[in-house]
C-alpha cells in the first residue's frame, strides 16, 4: 500500500490546532450545564487535595480522572 505524502511541519499550523482545541474546551464550558457541575466538583476535589496534602501518584490519578471526565462530557 503505498504511502499518502504528509505536509511538512509546521509551527503554525500546531499553534492553530492547539487554538481550535482551547475553543472547542470553551465552547463546552459556556454551553453545557452538566460541565459547570463537573468543573465545581472538580475544585472541590482539587482543593481538597490541597487541604490534606496528597501525595503525587495520587494528584496523577485525580487529574487523570478530572480529564477523563470532562473528555466524556464532551463526548456527550
Amino acid at each position: 500500500m503505498p504511502e499518502t505524502p504528509r505536509e511538512p511541519f509546521s509551527w503554525r499550523a500546531r499553534r492553530q490546532s492547539f487554538v481550535y482545541a482551547f475553543r472547542g474546551m470553551w465552547r463546552l464550558i459556556r454551553h453545557e450545564h452538566n460541565a459547570w457541575i463537573h468543573l465545581v466538583a472538580a475544585a472541590g476535589v482539587i482543593a481538597a487535595g490541597a487541604w490534606w496534602r496528597i501525595e503525587r501518584w495520587e494528584w496523577t490519578a485525580i487529574i487523570f480522572a478530572i480529564g477523563a471526565v470532562l473528555a466524556a462530557e464532551a463526548f456527550n
